[in-house]
């Protein structure tokens, strides 16, 4: 993965290139390298786990479905959910050209699935908040500091999420035997994942929800770490095209409430489904 830190060029800008002031330097800076200044960071051992905090700014997913058709859709799910963030990086963070490719290439998501954990999670959002309480916790040991959002929000892909991007996939010819069915099904996924790696208008996922879920432990700003208030039950869904923008307005200890509204999808600029 190409380092979020590597300065390819040859004048005396620095690495972050945080010289020019643009809503991607912004990101860059509170996403990125603030968290890799922290001392209890730069302190790790090497591991992906560190490289994931330090050179990285993408979410952390929780896989909460695990059936065989779960299987064939994660990856066409992970897959909209890195396009539909690709093509939000210009519309909600614009900056010079490097920091655009900054931006692109330190992009990445980590996912976890693990079935005795988290199958059946999908209707217990608190099994999921806890399990990513415990990873900032124990596994990484975060020290009180202000939190980048992605560190303060998850990811849940359960089956709901599952179901509403199947319906959005080009169906074809439906026929009558399960084996023809099965034939079916599977290459109409991958003519999916096909259409979104060629970013083909027709095959857009960006109005296809995701669960995200607030945890803030151990952020300086917000001590909740379940945030649930009122008609807020501390989550809410939010269409993928609009991943980008809710990660930058949680920024500066926003919180995930003003995105939620009971029962509808966020579906960005202020608008609900």
């Amino acid at each position: 993965m190409p380092s979020a830190w590597t300065d390819d060029t040859t004048n005396d800008q620095p690495a972050n290139d945080a010289s020019s002031p643009t809503p991607a330097a912004d990101f860059l800076t509170t996403e990125i390298y603030n968290i890799g200044a922290q001392p209890g960071i730069r302190s790790l051992p090497p591991s992906p786990e560190r490289d994931f905090l330090a050179l990285t700014w993408g979410p952390v997913v929780y896989r909460t479905a695990y059936s065989a058709r779960a299987d064939r859709l994660l990856p066409v799910f992970l897959r909209a959910l890195s396009h539909e963030v690709q093509a939000a990086i210009p519309r909600r963070l614009p900056g010079t050209p490097k920091q655009r490719h900054l931006l692109e290439t330190s992009y990445a998501c980590k996912v976890f699935s693990d079935e005795t954990r988290f199958a059946g999670a999908g209707a217990e959002i608190g099994a999921v908040r806890r399990a990513f309480h415990d990873w900032k916790r124990a596994d990484l040991a975060l020290p009180l500091m202000e939190l980048p959002a992605r560190l303060r929000v998850c990811l849940v892909v359960d089956e709901g999420v599952l179901r509403a991007l199947e319906r959005m996939m080009t169906t074809t010819t439906t026929t009558t035997t399960t084996q023809e069915k099965d034939t079916d099904e599977e290459a109409r996924e991958s003519s999916a994942e096909d259409g979104i790696e060629k970013g083909s208008a027709e095959m857009s996922y960006g109005s296809c929800p995701v669960i995200m879920v607030e945890e803030n432990f151990p952020d300086r700003r917000r001590r909740d770490s379940n945030p649930a208030d009122g008609e807020y039950p501390g989550w809410t869904q939010v269409a993928l095209s609009a991943v980008v923008e809710v990660l930058e307005g949680m920024r500066f200890g926003n919180g995930l409430s003003r995105f939620h509204r009971s029962g509808r999808i966020y579906l960005g600029e202020s608008q609900w489904s």
